[in-house]
């Protein structure tokens, strides 16, 4: 029984001391610095979302060079394997 008493002051001691910090730390609004931290990161947030659908928009039209580029060449390589059976039948 004395393990047990020893045991719940052991665990229940910091676990209590634990659970008053994390209320007291919750307890009080956000403090000024940590208001504009976070506004800051919210900019950057914003900032960042930006950039990415400006990256989207160009990996968008480099997909689409890319598809008429590669289009072209399907074009020339039959135009191409044309030629060679053309010559092939001259000959």
């Amino acid at each position: 029984m004395e393990h047990v008493r020893h045991l719940t002051r052991a665990v229940g001691a910091p676990l209590l001391m634990a659970v008053f910090l994390a209320v007291a730390g919750c307890a009080a609004g956000p403090s000024d610095d940590e208001m504009a931290q976070l506004n800051d990161l919210q900019n950057e947030v914003g900032s960042l979302e930006k950039q990415i659908s400006q990256k989207q928009r160009e990996v968008s039209s480099l997909q689409n060079q890319l598809d008429a580029k590669n289009k072209e060449l399907e074009k020339c390589e039959t135009d191409q394997e044309d030629a060679r059976k053309r010559l092939e039948k001259v000959k």
